[in-house]
């Protein structure tokens, strides 16, 4: 009877684990398995137990729209020593059913290779850099000084799947795959750049005019300037030029450098040194001066307009009636001063302000001097807005009266 009993449990005990075989099962190891959303495994209902393989999501999320602010601008650059960067991740299209959070991971390294210290973080979109990994620095240095541009590096990251490690023994005891896909991007994001944030030092133009009847204003005998532009290169970024005509941007480069087509009045030229990442010194240098008017010939009138080597722009205005007149506007002005040859051969006219007679003027007389410049009214006058008008009164015999040009300022 003892026996028979023992027997009978025996018979028992293998069947209970009979009927529990077909449960646990035995599967094969996991694969590629592109309906695989999370990474999970098939569980007994009451023993909780795996009673299979995890599934492998072989489609990790992707990293895309890249950004820093400030911009790397079309050099590389950026003049600052904090950046910080915006990107996104999604998982693909055809992982569409994966929920998933998608999280990130970045990086900052020096030169185009990431070196063994540049571990991966945590980080989020609009993160400021300030250091690189595995450093604490509180700004990011100058390039100059740490010798090659920075790279910034960031992927999207699967936080669900990432987290299980499908080979291991503590996650699935039974049935531990032999690989597990990447969970995360393995093409990362990536933007190089350089810094700069120093101000390249002051810039000087030489040939600036001289004027010694107006050294604030000086006043140019062509309707061009002729000017050398210097800047200093440091130790950062190339060093060019920016230039201003009036508040107005002109295309400059060092070295000689000519302004053409300057108009009538009063002008300012600046010249500010800039370097690749866009600093500009503080303090630009200027050339102040003024261009006067050049006199033509109106259709039907007395006056005759002639080619003159020496003269303003080229040509002079010349009649032998006297009365004839020439008229130019005049709004605000203090000085007014006539540009004409002066030799023998040259008569006489007289200058209005409206009806005020201003000056009576002897074009001849002295040596002769192809550009030579009457002053009617010097600088420092009281100001007035009235046109003048400038008429011959005498021709002599056998000459003419031939003006150049005229400045009111």
């Amino acid at each position: 009877m003892r026996t028979r009993s023992r027997r009978v449990a025996m018979l028992a005990t293998g069947g209970l684990v009979a009927a529990l075989l077909p449960t646990i099962g035995i599967a094969a190891p996991a694969g590629a398995d592109p309906g695989c959303p999370t990474e999970t495994a098939p569980t007994d209902p009451l023993l909780g137990m795996p009673t299979g393989p995890h599934c492998d999501d072989t489609m990790p999320p992707e990293t895309a729209d890249l950004a820093s602010s400030p911009a790397v601008n079309d050099a590389g650059y950026v003049a600052a020593n904090k950046v910080a960067f915006t990107f996104t991740g999604a998982h693909p299209a055809a992982d569409s059913t994966d929920t998933d959070p998608v999280t990130f991971q970045c990086r900052l390294f020096v030169g185009p290779t990431a070196p063994a210290g540049a571990s991966w973080s945590g980080c989020q979109s609009g993160d400021t850099f300030k250091s690189i990994s595995g450093e604490s620095w509180g700004e990011l240095r100058e390039t100059r000084l740490v010798g090659q541009p920075y790279t910034f590096e960031v992927r999207a990251v699967d936080s669900v799947d990432s987290a299980t490690d499908i080979t291991s023994r503590l996650v699935n005891p039974f049935f531990a795959a032999d690989t597990d896909a990447p969970d995360l991007d393995e093409t990362p994001e990536r933007v190089t750049f350089s810094v700069d944030t120093e101000a390249p030092l002051e810039s000087t133009i030489t040939g600036k005019p001289v004027d010694p009847l107006d050294p604030r204003w000086p006043m140019l005998r062509q309707p061009r300037l002729e000017l050398t532009l210097e800047v200093v290169q440091d130790g950062g970024s190339a060093v060019g030029a920016s230039c201003e005509l009036d508040e107005e941007p002109v295309l400059c480069e060092p070295g000689p450098f000519v302004l053409t087509g300057l108009r009538p009045g009063d002008h300012i030229f600046k010249l500010s040194a800039t370097d690749a990442a866009g600093n500009r010194e503080e303090y630009a240098d200027r050339v102040m001066f003024s261009v006067p008017r050049n006199l033509k010939a109106r259709k039907r009138s007395p006056w005759k307009t002639v080619a003159a080597e020496d003269a303003f722009a080229g040509d002079l205005l010349t009649t032998r009636r006297v009365g004839a007149q020439v008229r130019v506007p005049a709004k605000n002005v203090q000085v007014v001063r006539l540009i004409a040859p002066r030799d023998s051969r040259q008569g006489r006219v007289e200058v209005y302000a409206g009806k005020q007679l201003l000056r009576a003027v002897s074009l001849a007389g002295g040596d002769d001097d192809p550009f030579h410049v009457f002053t009617v009214r010097p600088p420092g006058s009281k100001r007035m807005s009235r046109p003048i008008t400038i008429r011959v009164v005498r021709v002599p015999k056998g000459g003419a009266v031939r003006l150049d040009a005229i400045q009111t300022r």
